[in-house]
C-alpha cells in the first residue's frame, strides 16, 4: 500500500491522559533510563525479528543517548558481517510521513519572515495555468493544507502506479496541477480532517515556488543548517548512500528505496538519530532568533479534532490526546519512524527502523512514557514475527 504513515491509528499510551505520566519527572536520567533498560525495552524487537534494524535516540532534560540494534541488512545468516553491520546514530533511513512537520516548519518560518500568511488562499502562490473550484464557499489556505483539513484527498487520482516498487518517482509538477485543476471537492476546506499527502506534498511545492528555490535547498537553508543538520536530506550524496540502512518489507524480506520529488514536503526526507535529536532539542528549547520563533509558531494547535478520533494539530504536528505531547510517524516502502516530544518532561524520543512496521510506534510510546514516569514494562512477543 502506498502509504507515507499511518498516522491516524489511535495511539494507546497517549490517548490514556497525563496524570500518569508526570508523577517521576525529578528522577534523574541514569534512574529513569540505564543502558540495560533501554536494551530489554528495545532488544525484543530484534530478537522477535519484529525489526531488522533500528536507531533509537533519547533526550531527557538535556542530556541524549542512542544505540542501535540489529543490522543495516538482512541476510540468510548470522555471520560476522552482519554483525558488524549493525546500525548507529549516523546511519541513514528514509522518515517518510515525519517529513510533514519539516514542511510545517518551513511554512511556519515563512509566515515569520513575512513571506506569506497561514491564512493566505493557496491560488495566490499557483501558476496562472491552475484554477481551483469556484464554486468553493471558502478558499482553501496554506494552513488547510498542513493541518488536514483542506478537503483535498490523501493521494491524487491521477497518481500512476508504474513502479509498485517505486510509486511516486514519476509524478510531476504538471501531474499536481492537472490534478488540481480538475479536481471537484466533496467537503469544504475545515469541514472535516482528512490525512492528505497530496496536500502537504503540494505545501511544500508552493513553499519552494514562492522562494523561489528548490524544496532542497529551502530546507538546508531555513531549517538544518541552522540547526547543524547535516545529514538530514532529499538526495543522498555518495557518504549518505553509504551509511544508508537498507529497506525491508514488515516480514523482513528486502524492498526498495523510495523516490518522492514532487512529495518530498510530504515524505521525501533522509536523516539520522543524532540528526533528529539536534531536531528534537530545537523543539524543546527554541533558539532565540527567527527560527526559534517559527518552531513555536510550528508548535501551537491550529486545528482542534473535528472528530472524536481525530487529533489535534499543529504545523505538521499531531497533538496527543495529553495536549502536550507532539508526535509524528512515516512509513514509506522500507522504512518505519516515529519521533515524540514532551515538553513537560522534557525529553523527546526517535526511533528510525529499516523495516515497514508500525510496530515501531509501541515502542517509541512506551519510551516516551517511560522517561515521563509511567510504570511501563518490557514488551514480550509470543514467537518470532
Amino acid at each position: 500500500m502506498c502509504k507515507f504513515s499511518r498516522s491516524w491509528r489511535s495511539m494507546c499510551g497517549l490517548a490514556l491522559g497525563c496524570c500518569a505520566w508526570f508523577a517521576l519527572i525529578d528522577s534523574t536520567f541514569a534512574q529513569m533510563l540505564t543502558q540495560d533498560r533501554l536494551n530489554a525495552f528495545v532488544q525484543p524487537y530484534i530478537d522477535s525479528k519484529t525489526i531488522v534494524g533500528m536507531s533509537v535516540g533519547i533526550i531527557y532534560q538535556g542530556e541524549r543517548q542512542s544505540q542501535g540494534y540489529g543490522v543495516k541488512r538482512r541476510s540468510g545468516t548470522e555471520s560476522e558481517k552482519d554483525k558488524a553491520s549493525a546500525p548507529d546514530s549516523q546511519t541513514v533511513y528514509e522518515i517518510g510521513s515525519v517529513s510533514k512537520t519539516f514542511t510545517g516548519l518551513l511554512l511556519a518560518d515563512a509566515v515569520v519572515s513575512g513571506r506569506v500568511r497561514l491564512d493566505q488562499p493557496i491560488q495566490e502562490h499557483l501558476p496562472n495555468s491552475v484554477k481551483l473550484d469556484s464554486q468553493a464557499k471558502q478558499p482553501i489556505t496554506l494552513q488547510h493544507l498542513s493541518t488536514h483539513v483542506s478537503g483535498l484527498p490523501r493521494l491524487p487520482t491521477n497518481l500512476r502506479m508504474d513502479n509498485p516498487a517505486n510509486p511516486y518517482v514519476s509524478y510531476t509538477t504538471d501531474d499536481m496541477h492537472r490534478f488540481l485543476n480538475e479536481f471537484n471537492p466533496t467537503h469544504q476546506p475545515g469541514e472535516q480532517m482528512l490525512y492528505s499527502n497530496y496536500a502537504v506534498g503540494l505545501l511544500g511545492n508552493l513553499l519552494a515556488r514562492q522562494a523561489d528555490s528548490s524544496y532542497s535547498d529551502l530546507l538546508k537553508n531555513r531549517i538544518c543548517v541552522p540547526l547543524k543538520m547535516k545529514d538530514t536530506v532529499t538526495e543522498l550524496s555518495n557518504d549518505l548512500r553509504s551509511r544508508l540502512a537498507a529497506p525491508h518489507l514488515a516480514n523482513g524480506t528486502p524492498a526498495s528505496n523510495w523516490d518522492l520529488n514532487t512529495f518530498v514536503g510530504a515524505g521525501g526526507i533522509r536523516s539520522t538519530v543524532d540528526d533528529m535529536l539536534n531536531y528534537i532539542q530545537a523543539h524543546l528549547d527554541p533558539p532565540e532568533n527567527d527560527l526559534g520563533k517559527a518552531i513555536e509558531l510550528e508548535w501551537k494547535i491550529h486545528q482542534k479534532p473535528i472528530r472524536s478520533e481525530d487529533f489535534a494539530m499543529g504545523l505538521g504536528w499531531h497533538v496527543a490526546r495529553d495536549g502536550n505531547t507532539r508526535w509524528h510517524n512515516g512509513q514509506t516502502g522500507g522504512y518505519h519512524s516515529m519521533v515524540l516530544i514532551d515538553r513537560r518532561s522534557k525529553s523527546g524520543v526517535v526511533v528510525l527502523s529499516n523495516t515497514a512496521t508500525a510496530e515501531v510506534d509501541r515502542l517509541a510510546e512506551d519510551l516516551i512514557r517511560l522517561l515521563a514516569g509511567s510504570d511501563i514494562k518490557p514488551r514480550t512477543f509470543d514467537k518470532e514475527q
